[in-house]
């Protein structure tokens, strides 16, 4: 035997019963008292031996797919969609290079490794809050987890419902909403906002607050938040939906992660975190790394409901073939899975459930006073902005969807410009300009332009 401490001499083959590697979901068990080893399968026999856990599970936990769709149709949106689209800061670069391959091939989008663009908090243009998050991942030299070679150990199926004791093992434990894949279709919210069984009861909750109120009705609105839910769970409700539909000129959108965290985090201290579950209808995700930073503080599910009309869009149009709108819708739900399994595996969590609530990220950006209320307990080494200034960049984004002018109206999108250089896009460390001034400066030996490529 051996370990990070050193080797055990033995004298194979005497020594040595049998030998072999502990392979992927097994486990031994040294018992010191009667000096033996309990083998996996003694082990997982005794503990399921128990109690009629199956037969707990097949009465009373749910299935989402067995809940009735009584064709109950989604809010209807007051304003286009390409308004909605700036509102919530889409590119075209998000549609042709995120949401539409994904689409097509239920995967991410192959890139190149690195970044040359500036961090969220020194960029010109508007961020979402997930930009200035970084994930934390675990920095050894052999893999945490191998999410391909592994996948019998890892899974990202997640249970809504209220939580109860757990050193009270009974079947009322079980009572749980299962969702196999926790980035839902329309349908599948609809079936969770009109639920009508016995256990559950879901209730939606707007996060919008009043535009010409500024700052002081962004903080108001995220109180009311608050208020609302406990009156909710007064009502017997554990399943809480956190919209941030019907976003007009009048009312704009509280950022869904914002949103998510203060709940989680006011609940938990109220302590009635464990009578509910979140679940986010919101336009704003669209990356992996958007639903991993929703589930890492405290989502349970996720809507992206103008990704769905995006991609039914596309389909219509021609730009998605050879498949229908809910195949495109799922290829894209299946491909944000896998890229949440492909964020959890990088910190070694082989289970959504574990990576729930968990907050393994860094942030990159904001000021400690916004931290400490909106987002305790996560690392920032640096100062930056606060709720003051995401609320300028959310007016930003307004001006951009409601322009003063007629031309700007008919404009489509912004270029975008994240993942390779445009022109009138983000700004990126290497640019035409400064790889001509390279050139320039080594060919001619120009110290002018050494100068200029060094200070970019």
């Amino acid at each position: 035997m051996s370990s990070e401490i050193g080797v055990v001499d033995i004298a194979p083959p005497e020594d040595v019963e049998r030998h072999g590697r502990l392979e992927p979901g097994k486990m031994f068990l040294v018992d010191m008292n009667k000096g033996r080893i309990i083998e996996d399968e003694e082990i997982k026999s005794k503990i399921v031996s128990e109690r009629p856990y199956k037969e707990w599970l097949d009465k009373t936990r749910l299935h989402l797919k067995d809940v009735p769709y009584n064709n109950e149709t989604c809010p209807i949106e007051t304003i286009d969609i390409k308004t909605r689209q700036r509102l919530f800061n889409y590119t075209f670069e998000d549609i042709q290079e995120v949401i539409t391959p994904m689409a097509i091939v239920g995967k991410e989008a192959l890139g190149s490794m690195g970044i040359d663009t500036p961090l969220a908090v020194l960029s010109d243009r508007p961020q979402l809050i997930s930009n200035y998050f970084k994930q934390l991942f675990a920095q050894v030299t052999n893999p945490p987890l191998d999410g391909i070679r592994e996948e019998i150990v890892t899974d990202i199926s997640l249970n809504l419902g209220k939580d109860r004791n757990i050193f009270s093992i009974t079947d009322r434990q079980c009572r749980k909403l299962r969702i196999q894949n926790p980035v839902i279709s329309n349908a599948d919210l609809e079936k969770i906002r009109n639920i009508s069984i016995e256990a559950f009861k879901a209730e939606t909750i707007q996060i919008l607050y009043p535009k010409a109120q500024g700052l002081n009705g962004l903080e108001d609105a995220l109180e009311a938040i608050v208020v609302q839910v406990e009156k909710a769970l007064d009502r017997k409700t554990n399943i809480i939906i956190l919209s941030d539909r019907g976003v007009n000129q009048e009312f704009a959108p509280i950022p869904c992660l914002l949103a998510c965290s203060y709940i989680n985090h006011q609940l938990n201290r109220l302590r009635k975190r464990s009578y509910f579950d979140i679940i986010i209808e919101s336009a704003e995700p669209r990356e992996p790394h958007h639903f991993a930073t929703l589930f890492g503080y405290g989502a349970s599910a996720v809507n992206p409901y103008m990704v769905n009309e995006i991609i039914r869009m596309q389909v219509k149009e021609g730009f998605i073939t050879d498949m229908d709108e809910q195949k495109a819708v799922d290829n894209f739900n299946k491909a944000i899975g896998k890229g949440i399994l492909k964020v959890m595996n990088k910190i070694g969590i082989s289970t959504l459930h574990s990576y729930r609530g968990s907050q393994i990220f860094e942030i990159v950006g904001f000021n400690s006073q916004f931290v400490e209320k909106y987002f305790p307990y996560t690392a920032s080494r640096i100062e930056g902005i606060g709720l003051y200034e995401i609320e300028k960049e959310i007016n930003e984004r307004y001006k951009q969807a409601y322009p003063d002018n007629t031309i700007d109206k008919n404009l489509g999108l912004n270029i975008g410009g994240d993942y390779r250089w445009r022109r009138n896009g983000e700004r990126h460390l290497f640019n035409p300009t400064t790889v001509a001034k390279l050139q320039q400066a080594v060919r001619l030996s120009d110290q002018a332009s050494m100068m200029f490529t060094q200070r970019q």
